[in-house]
């Protein structure tokens, strides 16, 4: 027979539960240390430089697309130009 639990009960004991689990997910992943709080700080900014670095690859990549395209586009005028002249 379950003893009858009062809902403050019930809560307080879900609350302890869950405490001893987070408590429990941190020592796993290796974060229940007292450097853990520093380590997320660091972790997150190695990730925005990551993504800092992706959006200045896809610029730069973007620009040199379209810097060859000109270029390519200027050729190909020059060539038109050059033909059209000796004529």
């Amino acid at each position: 027979m379950m003893p009858e639990l009062t809902t403050e009960e019930l809560e307080t004991l879900l609350a302890r539960i869950a405490k001893r689990a987070a408590k429990e997910a941190l020592e796993e992943m290796g974060l229940a240390e007292e450097t853990a709080a520093e380590d997320m700080r660091e972790i997150r900014g190695l990730l925005d430089a990551w993504r800092d670095t992706k959006r200045s690859f896809r610029k730069s990549l973007t620009t040199m697309i379209g810097h060859a395209f000109a270029v390519a586009l200027l050729a190909g005028l020059a060539l038109y130009a050059k033909d059209w002249m000796a004529r």
